[in-house]
């Protein structure tokens, strides 16, 4: 029998960006502060990159027709690596070798096409993927063999979604109070909802608390890294797990040694958010985790500041892609793209570095030698995978 979730918000001190809302939220909201860690942001001179790579691995993605065009999102697995090409409205199947095994890509107005890919996320048993198209209001499921399943039709429109368990989807929407579906479920006043398997509202939390403003940009984050389901709201410090029936908070993000702001209220406007931009020091949500580290992109009015913060030892470090800091030995020859890892899987992270950028360098026998996927690589090759294995710095 299926049950419906109900959570528990663990948030530090007062988020009025959630709490703000619960009196309206049929999810029953409780607010709680245990379970928090603080990571506390602290510039210092940048530690040079190869200080804390153990080793790296490249997977060069084999041929396939069309090429990749972008990986927007990217799914490893014990035996797959998934490609999401949103552009080119294709998903892309790899064995771990990167050897190609299979391409969706049905575009069309057929009962198992879709007008467009807006979305793609894996089903808990690994085993299928599930396509999103908005246009058509529907979500087309896969096997990993390229095999169409079962069609499961929508009825209001979400930016995202990932499965929480076998029952239970989380959908991030736009944040439009006009969205029909919505509006006919009885609550269109959210950001984030949980449907049924079959995408059918029961819960919605997250409260857009700003309803009477046009063109905020307002749509939560939400990444999925192997099995951790994270979701922030936009520009709160405080990054969100989803684990079984709760929402819990689990990392805060503490910006007040860099003069940071978050969490801005229902008076901000795009222009407040522009001033805060050129600045201050914020956190503009874009993070990637593994089983020992976050990767995490800081904004300061001077640039994207990437940092790192060790789960094991609690310690920040400042990261750079500055060659003058960093070694350019050849054994750190794509040490340069560790910065840039959008994806993770397990303890590593994992960097999808454009074929025509690798090359861009020259390389020694030495380095073809210790990294045999670079021979032959062309600008018209797909993209190379580059996976960073990290360690506590030297």
């Amino acid at each position: 029998m299926k049950t419906k979730l109900s959570f528990s918000i663990f948030t530090f001190f007062a988020i009025c960006i959630l709490l703000s809302g619960c009196s309206q939220n049929r999810s029953g909201l409780k607010a709680s502060d245990h379970n928090l860690t603080k990571i506390s942001i602290e510039y210092q001179d940048p530690t040079p990159l190869n200080k804390f790579i153990e080793n790296t691995k490249l997977v060069r993605l084999g041929e396939t027709d069309p090429l990749i065009g972008n990986i927007d999102n990217l799914i490893v697995t014990k035996d797959k690596i998934v490609v999401t090409d949103a552009k080119n409205s294709t998903i892309f199947i790899f064995d771990t070798t990167g050897k190609n095994t299979a391409v969706i890509n049905r575009q069309g107005r057929g009962p198992i096409e879709y007008l467009g890919l807006d979305y793609a996320a894996l089903t808990p048993d690994g085993e299928k993927i599930a396509l999103h198209d908005n246009l058509g209001k529907k979500v087309l499921i896969f096997d990993l063999d390229g095999n169409f399943i079962e069609k499961k039709n929508v009825d209001f429109w979400f930016s995202s979604f990932e499965y929480i368990d076998d029952n239970h989807i989380l959908c991030i929407t736009y944040g439009a109070q006009n969205d029909l579906g919505l509006v006919k479920n009885g609550d269109s006043k959210n950001l984030a909802y949980i449907t049924d398997s079959d995408f059918k509202i029961e819960n919605g939390f997250l409260p857009n608390i700003y309803t009477d403003k046009q063109y905020m940009h307002v749509t939560p984050h939400m990444k999925k890294f192997d099995s951790t389901l994270y979701v922030n709201p936009n520009f709160c410090d405080t990054l969100y797990r989803i684990s079984g029936n709760t929402l819990e908070a689990l990392y805060h993000v503490d910006m007040s040694k860099v003069d940071g702001v978050a969490n801005f209220e229902a008076d901000m406007t795009n222009e407040k958010i522009a001033s805060a931009l050129a600045n201050k020091t914020t956190f503009p949500g874009i993070f990637t985790a593994n089983d020992n580290f976050l990767l995490m992109k800081i904004s300061t009015p001077e640039s994207n500041r990437p940092m790192l913060w060790s789960k094991k030892s609690g310690k920040i470090y400042t990261l750079t892609d500055d060659p003058r800091i960093n070694a350019q030995g050849e054994c750190g020859i794509f040490d340069f793209h560790m910065t840039t890892c959008a994806f993770s899987h397990a303890d590593r992270f994992i960097a999808a570095v454009p074929a025509y950028i690798l090359n861009m360098g020259t390389y020694t026998e030495q380095v073809l030698k210790e990294y045999p996927e670079m021979v032959g690589l062309s600008d018209e090759s797909n993209p190379m995978l580059i996976f960073y294995k990290l360690r506590e710095p030297i």
